[in-house]
């Protein structure tokens, strides 16, 4: 049975030949998943500074996925997270069922994350596919120490908004910021 898929991506990532096919069989040999998130590979304009490649968590600075990551169910955690903003699927029924509306005082770029969570909330699994890929362009500009400090800041504080302010009952916080 073939279901209906809404496809979402950004302005400045270029889907691999094969990403619709990945796609449609990823849903169809799933059918208790309705969330589905593929691999995002950096499309660099320039080759980075090896201190980047080093130093700098890949994923939520450039919205990449993480080579690592193995094909099947992931985590609310890890489907939250903004770099699954650049290449989601998600079934019709599952859009249909939710408000898509943005929040207030969330950034533009968070709210495809909220809505993700969202969906998390209600019960609706997500599935990692490493066959449906996209390239996320990374242009020159960024490549660089405050563009990377000032992205890492922003991500860090729509996180907490969106993640640890469910948190707060659970840890510890000095002056409202969380202490490990």
């Amino acid at each position: 049975m073939q279901r209906a898929i809404w496809c979402t991506d950004d302005d400045d990532i270029s889907p691999q030949f094969d990403w619709l096919k990945e796609t449609r069989l990823a849903a169809d040999s799933h059918a208790s998943f309705s969330v589905f998130g593929g691999r995002v590979i950096p499309n660099w304009e320039i080759r980075p500074e090896k201190w980047i490649l080093s130093w700098v968590k890949l994923g939520p600075v450039f919205a990449v996925t993480d080579p690592s990551w193995e094909e099947g169910p992931t985590s609310p955690d890890l489907f939250s997270a903004a770099i699954w903003r650049s290449a989601r699927r998600y079934l019709r029924l599952v859009i249909d069922s939710m408000s898509i509306s943005g929040q207030v005082g969330i950034a533009r770029w968070a709210l495809k994350t909220e809505l993700n969570l969202r969906l998390a909330r209600a019960g609706f699994k997500a599935r990692h596919s490493k066959q449906a890929v996209v390239e996320h362009f990374i242009p020159r500009f960024k490549l660089n120490r405050g563009w990377i400090l000032d992205r890492a800041h922003k991500f860090g504080r729509e996180q907490y908004r969106l993640v640890g302010v469910n948190e707060r009952a659970k840890g510890k916080f000095y002056f409202g910021i969380p202490r490990h």
